[in-house]
């Protein structure tokens, strides 16, 4: 709910490669062919035969490196959603004033030159955010501080589609306790809190 992060998703995938086709310095490889950007959808099968296997879109992941040893016997892909891209370059937009929600995503999603689909709805995308994004900012960045002013959260869904939405509290669906956690919580007592100051920086004002 505090919005200090916002995490990426990633793809690992281990590959046979016994024959090396994955190592880089394998001039009849397939190696060459693998891009930065590379979109790679992933699915889940469950089935017993091939042609009764149910599957299941786990998302939309784009290459990001590739590894593979000459004495190993398997390889790996990386992939991230576009979460990581974007915080491989400086968004510089910060000003003065306020836009509404909307128009920030939009103007720093036109500016990262990624193609990356947006979805807010209306009722979060007309709400007042300010446009002092620090200086140095990375792309990645300037989202998370954009959903952290308009009181919600974003993420990557399945389709690659990036989502604003209101962090709703329900009915919860399942309780973790003793009996079905790996580990139990850790429980560390730290002192008490006294006082909590908010500092609200617009470098762009000196104030």
């Amino acid at each position: 709910p505090s919005a200090e992060r916002l995490p990426s998703g990633e793809l690992v995938i281990t590959i046979e490669n016994v024959d090396r086709k994955y190592n880089m310095i394998n001039p009849k490889g397939i190696y060459q062919y693998l891009q930065q950007g590379q979109p790679l959808m992933a699915e889940l099968g469950v089935g017993i035969k091939k042609e009764s296997i149910e599957r299941v879109n786990m998302g939309r992941f784009y290459f990001t490196c590739s590894s593979a040893e000459d004495d190993a016997m398997t390889s790996q892909i990386i992939a991230h959603d576009w979460f990581y891209r974007l915080d491989r370059s400086t968004c510089r937009l910060g000003t003065t004033g306020t836009w509404y929600l909307e128009e920030a995503v939009a103007a720093v999603i036109a500016d990262c030159g990624l193609p990356v689909n947006v979805f807010i709805p209306p009722n979060i995308g007309a709400r007042i955010v300010k446009r002092c994004i620090p200086q140095n900012s990375s792309y990645r960045e300037a989202i998370r501080l954009l959903s952290q002013a308009g009181m919600c959260t974003c993420y990557f869904n399945r389709d690659g589609v990036l989502v604003f939405a209101d962090l709703i509290e329900t009915e919860p669906v399942d309780i973790l306790d003793h009996s079905n956690l790996h580990k139990p919580v850790k429980v560390k007592v730290t002192d008490p809190v006294n006082t909590v100051e908010v500092i609200a920086r617009d470098e762009y004002t000196g104030v």
